[in-house]
């Protein structure tokens, strides 16, 4: 017999339970350099630097509602600093003093505000989550019978990909719990409003401005929408005038629309052909991606019942209009998901959101849950895959970091000003002393730095970069946004540079190419200023058998390191 009530008991827990796991893996007991990722850092520094009037980096994910997470949380730190030193002030640029001085103790505290950020982006997926499975669950339409509610519900909750992404703060788990519930609404609401269209819209606009790749997804939402209002006798006119009002609400969610249009397009369709042209394909799909998918069993298994999910889903739904237009935009994006040659797990999560709808019918309709055990089984199967699948995320993660981490507690005992050489992988982990800082920011502003850029974006001949003048104008609009950025925080990272009393480090970073990067060096020439006595200590990914190294970093599961003095040199 079916419960919804025990279902409703069941499904709490179980979202307690993965919230409980993200707080612990993304906030108690992060990665050993507390970042998933070094991007994550990009969404932090685009949201606080907005009050300096800086365009957002990486506007092809574009994460502008989390880039707003940060704004607002930097307000509200900021605005508490300036109440608790009310007293202080005594004109306009104190105030404007207390913003930079915040400024930079970020730079030196990145990781601390990823935290905070974590813990809004696990609080309102973990809300978003909640409102879409009470939705399922108290959802009345004839679509749905009991034993596929039940189970779409515990598929929707449990998806391992999602759960994956919510502690790390990168545009996926906001996008992707934000366009779940758009779905639910989309295929199981009776009957639709303008008001509730709008709605549904609106989100949408959300979900494109955090992750512009939902872009493709959109055939879908907007032809659904247009034939349920007509199946309510609701006029084309009024339906467009819903699209113009969302399209103002679009602007307003992402003003860089306007205010940056070409760096926008560089970086979405940019993006776009890097991934699709990145390597020429052996195969007519990314094999490899195929293969690396098909390898994990659990992959097979739900592929298997999301391909039984489509009779299901086409027999089942009141609607045949919606699912075949369900399902034309699925197979479509999935075809060029699958033509790329760059093609990351990323990039296929609406089409991973997309399936969750095909497995929930393919499983509810194989396995009968017609009684509360089966129910609660098929709940504690589900949830111990997806509490496997973190922990063994984290554990690989935390393995990866480990000699990173570690070569960075070591480097930070070393005697201030140290003169050094490190891997790129280092950058924005290490504090820089004067010397570095202003070296970088001089490299930053270089004009040979930037008119090399251009030409490498605009694909000219190379004799062209030697006039700046010879390039379109308009191009330095959308060329130079990061550089605007760094400009910033270089300049801030000076001013206040002796209010901070830690040790810092002359650093050089290498890496095999340097192309389009302002201050990183490649990787022979940074061995042969070592090898000169520019550096005291080089520290390297790189055995290199005519030095002795006085300390390896080489813990199984990442990159080693092995550090070298140049004073204790032996050339054998």
């Amino acid at each position: 017999m079916y419960s919804i009530r025990n279902l409703s008991i069941i499904s709490i827990i179980i979202l307690l339970i993965l919230l409980i796991i993200s707080i612990y893996f993304g906030i108690v007991s992060p990665p050993p350099i507390i970042t998933y990722t070094t991007d994550e850092n990009f969404i932090g520094e685009s949201g606080i630097f907005l009050f300096y009037g800086n365009t957002p980096r990486a506007l092809e994910w574009a994460a502008i509602p989390s880039t707003f997470i940060a704004y607002f949380l930097f307000l509200v730190w900021t605005g508490y600093t300036l109440f608790t030193q009310i007293g202080t002030f005594h004109s306009l640029s104190d105030i404007l003093t207390i913003i930079d001085k915040n400024a930079f103790y970020y730079l030196n505290h990145r990781e601390t505000f990823v935290i905070w950020e974590r813990y809004v982006q696990i609080f309102l997926v973990g809300f978003i989550i909640f409102k879409t499975i009470q939705f399922i669950i108290h959802c009345q339409n004839n679509s749905l019978n009991n034993q596929t509610k039940f189970m779409l519900v515990l598929v929707c909750l449990c998806a391992d990909f999602l759960w994956l992404s919510v502690p790390i703060i990168r545009p996926e788990a906001l996008s992707a719990s934000i366009f779940l519930y758009i779905l639910i609404q989309i295929l199981f609401t009776d009957k639709i409003t303008p008001k509730s269209a709008f709605y549904i819209i609106f989100l949408f606009f959300v979900v494109i401005t955090q992750r512009l790749i939902y872009l493709f997804l959109s055939p879908f939402v907007f032809i659904s929408i247009l034939v349920m209002l007509k199946n309510e006798k609701i006029s084309l006119k009024r339906f467009l005038n819903l699209i113009l009002i969302s399209v103002v609400a679009l602007f307003a969610l992402m003003p860089f629309i306007i205010t940056d249009t070409l760096v926008v397009m560089k970086s979405f369709l940019g993006g776009v052909f890097i991934k699709i042209n990145h390597d020429p394909m052996a195969s007519f799909f990314n094999m490899s991606f195929i293969n690396a998918f098909v390898s994990q069993p659990m992959n097979i298994f739900f592929s298997i019942f999301a391909l039984i999910g489509i009779w299901y889903f086409y027999k089942q739904h009141q609607s045949k209009t919606l699912v075949l237009i369900f399902l034309g935009n699925f197979f479509f994006f999935m075809f060029s998901s699958l033509k790329a040659s760059q093609l990351y797990s990323s990039h296929t999560v609406p089409m991973s959101i997309m399936a969750l709808i095909l497995i929930g019918y393919g499983l509810g309709n194989i396995i009968k849950l017609n009684t509360n055990w089966k129910i609660t089984l098929a709940g504690l199967l589900l949830l111990t895959n997806t509490s496997y699948s973190i922990f063994k995320n984290n554990r690989e993660i935390k393995s990866q970091q480990a000699n990173l981490a570690d070569a960075i507690a070591w480097i930070k005992t070393l005697p201030n000003n140290e003169k050094i050489a490190c891997e790129l992988d280092f950058d924005g982990l290490l504090p820089k002393n004067k010397s570095c800082l202003q070296r970088e920011f001089l490299l930053n502003a270089s004009d040979n730095y930037r008119i090399n850029k251009l030409n490498s974006l605009l694909k000219l001949p190379a004799n062209d970069s030697l006039n700046k003048f010879s390039l379109p104008i308009v191009a330095q609009s959308f060329a130079f946004e990061d550089e605007k950025l760094f400009d910033t925080q270089y300049q801030i990272a000076l001013k206040y540079y002796d209010s901070a009393v830690i040790n810092r480090y002359d650093v050089d970073f290498f890496f095999e190419s340097n192309k389009n990067m302002s201050h990183c060096l490649v990787q022979q020439e940074a061995f042969n200023n070592f090898a000169a006595g520019k550096y005291h200590y080089l520290v390297t990914k790189q055995n290199l058998s005519e030095y002795t190294p006085i300390k390896t970093f080489m813990k199984s599961g990442g990159d080693s390191f092995w550090v070298y003095e140049f004073k204790t040199k032996n050339i054998h």
